[in-house]
């Protein structure tokens, strides 16, 4: 058994630790932990994610129906959405460029279809 004693005192914590990690193995849990890096967007980048796929559907809209009235709007929202992200968050920045290209798209379409632009 374990002597009594100062040598006593730390085989007995030796052995409550041995015995904690041989439980813990047991149970499922994993003696090593691992670090997980933290979202620096927070809820500004997950509110600006939202703002530009609607921005992208508002853009693609736009396209076959009043694209002077509907495009505008959405790449101001578009905008509104990369000052949100930051640099990290490409998702509004590609909102931004669908936005224009729809918008020469659909300027095209509704020129050349004599449709009306408002």
């Amino acid at each position: 058994m374990v002597e009594a004693g100062p040598r006593g005192a730390e085989a007995v914590a030796v052995q409550g630790r041995r015995v904690a990690a041989a439980g813990a193995r047991l149970a499922g849990e994993s003696r090593t932990t691992m670090s997980v890096p933290e979202s620096r967007e927070g809820a500004a980048g997950n509110v600006a994610g939202y703002l530009a796929a609607a921005s992208i559907a508002v853009s693609a809209v736009g396209i076959a129906y009043r694209p002077v009235r509907t495009i505008p709007i959405a790449i101001v929202v578009a905008l509104i959405a990369v000052v949100m992200a930051g640099p990290t968050n490409r998702l509004p920045s590609i909102a931004v460029l669908f936005g224009g290209v729809a918008f020469v798209v659909g300027m095209t379409i509704a020129v050349a279809t004599e449709s009306s632009l408002w």
